[in-house]
């Protein structure tokens, strides 16, 4: 049985129509057999139309760059360091038992294991299936990180925390020919906080609403935001969740803040920090990012990308040192969206 088509209006030029559109091709998508060709072939072409209507329409790119204008801010980019991609696939490797974790309940080859599981069964066409397979990634560095003992001082607890809410703020940007109105509001709700912090054992976990709250965050740890987006909407995600970490630090008085978009299996990392926080720095707030990292086809980037995700965590307040990347530039063969 297929889905219904959506109806079918002059022309598709609002989020709604475009989102009713997107929402049929996954059920059209869900009802058909990759094993069979001609289904093959069908699937191929809804996907092919799904990346056609959703990010390289004039609305998807005026959304982009109007994100972007909002939040007035530079744009850099993080490439590896010379070794520095060598040094993170050896932070990745670490065991449990090499960084005091609790035990290696999961080892790397049981992450590798339950990564390709996923990766074979289940469909990454919504940002649901790609936020059950990031869930292997970002447990695998809780149980990594965390320490033995929680009550005992040490090394911090790592939490992964989902649909956390975040306040709305009037971001720092100025007015001008593109963006009119100064100051634009931005909430939201995070896909996922990864927090670093030293609660006591048998402590309940707080609230998701309140691991962003400052009182938390700077007397307990560190956090870092992601979101989890389809292949053809990553590039969306990337310019969103570096918004909800502006007004993440807008709303915290804070300056820093890492985070990264995500389908599973493609990575994007970025840090952001805001503008006229330091004398000796520019009044314009500015982001670095990452090109797309891929786990590949057999897994051999994964202990690598782990290894930058770590460091995400253990460094997440810090704009002037990265431990595997050099800051420069936006590469001129590089075609950012919007």
């Amino acid at each position: 049985m297929y889905p219904s088509p959506p109806p079918t209006p002059a022309t598709y030029s609002s989020d709604t129509d475009i989102q009713i559109v997107l929402e049929f091709l996954d059920q059209l998508i869900a009802t058909l057999d990759p094993q069979d060709a001609e289904s093959l072939e069908a699937i191929q072409l809804a996907q092919a139309l799904a990346a056609t209507i959703s990010p390289d329409t004039v609305l998807q790119n005026m959304k982009r760059a109007q994100a972007r204008v909002e939040m007035d801010a530079a744009v850099r980019w993080l490439a590896f360091k010379p070794g520095g991609k060598e040094r993170a696939r050896v932070r990745g490797c670490a065991s449990a038992v090499e960084t005091g974790a609790e035990d290696d309940c999961l080892a790397l080859e049981t992450t590798k294991e339950l990564l390709r599981l996923a990766l074979g069964h289940v469909s990454r066409s919504t940002e649901g299936g790609c936020r059950l397979v990031a869930d292997i990634l970002f447990l695998h560095v809780a149980a990594l990180l965390t320490p033995k003992g929680r009550s005992e001082p040490g090394p911090h607890s790592v939490y992964v925390v989902p649909d956390v809410p975040l306040d709305t703020v009037q971001l720092d940007a100025p007015a001008n020919n593109v963006n009119p109105n100064p100051n634009p509001k931005f909430g939201g709700l995070a896909d996922y906080v990864l927090a670093k912090y030293p609660l006591p054992a048998g402590v309940a976990l707080p609230s998701p609403g309140d691991w962003l709250k400052p009182e938390w965050y700077r007397t307990r740890g560190s956090v870092n935001i992601f979101v989890a987006r389809t292949r053809v909407r990553l590039e969306d995600g990337v310019l969103q969740c570096v918004l909800a970490a502006a007004s993440w630090c807008k709303f915290a008085g804070e300056e820093v803040m890492r985070g990264g978009v995500t389908t599973g299996d493609d990575w994007v990392f970025f840090a952001y920090r805001r503008g006229g926080q330091n004398p000796s720095r520019s009044a314009r707030a500015c982001y670095a990012r990452t090109e797309v990292f891929h786990v590949g086809e057999d897994l051999e980037n994964l202990d690598w990308i782990l290894g930058v995700l770590i460091d995400w965590v253990e460094n997440a307040k810090s704009f002037e040192h990265f431990e595997h990347f050099d800051v420069g530039d936006v590469p001129s063969e590089v075609e950012m969206q919007g």
